[in-house]
């Protein structure tokens, strides 16, 4: 058996009669556990327990903005992929007219 007096604790090292004093070391020892108010334990217990509420609603929440935005990040990335081969298409076609329309000058006269 523990018993608070105060703020300390005692711990019965043999069967106490009652009415015998704490002091009495035939019976009782201190065992130095500090007294703990439960109330005070348990408030605490309910404000971690609220604290991990919210910050597991956050994390969802994050998660939840992180595939969104991974799923964005592959839609822009696509539209790129596909931009960029519009324009090396266009950079080729222009390649094209301009290998057309040059004509190198012959200098002896012929074409």
């Amino acid at each position: 058996m523990i018993v608070f007096v105060g703020k300390k604790a005692y711990t019965a090292i043999q069967n106490v009669p009652t009415g015998v004093a704490i002091t009495n070391t035939d019976y009782w020892t201190e065992t130095g556990v500090p007294y703990v108010d439960i109330s005070d334990v348990r408030t605490k217990l309910n404000e971690l327990e609220d604290e991990i509420d919210t910050n597991t609603a956050d994390i969802m929440q994050a998660k939840a903005d992180i595939i969104t935005n991974s799923n964005s990040l592959t839609t822009l990335t696509n539209r790129l992929d596909t931009d960029i081969s519009n324009l090396e298409t266009q950079i080729a076609r222009i390649n094209n007219i301009m290998i057309t329309l040059y004509t190198p000058y012959d200098q002896t006269g012929g074409n």
